[in-house]
């Protein structure tokens, strides 16, 4: 039986994504990097009922960090948009 490889048979765009996340070495890039492997994980051959509710857990651990890291660094971008508005 083949390996299915979702990144690019269920949806192309998500190959490209991936490769963008890679060139990074920023943590949330390693998280997103981290997420896709879980994500595809539930894809795979290897794919267990046994470790679905553990992989899914980790998964949404991550996703919950990564918005709040997307979050804090929103704010910072907004804290120096008004510092560079004030000068």
């Amino acid at each position: 039986m083949s390996k299915k490889d979702p990144k690019t048979k269920a949806n192309p765009s998500r190959a490209v994504s991936s490769v963008s996340t890679e060139k990074h070495n920023s943590p949330i890039s390693a998280k997103l990097a981290q997420l896709d492997e879980l994500t595809n994980w539930f894809y795979s051959d290897e794919f267990s009922l046994d470790q679905a509710l553990t992989k899914y857990q980790a998964a949404t651990t991550l996703a919950t960090e990564i918005q709040n890291d997307l979050n804090e660094l929103r704010n910072q971008v907004e804290v120096l948009r008004k510092d560079f508005t004030k000068k």
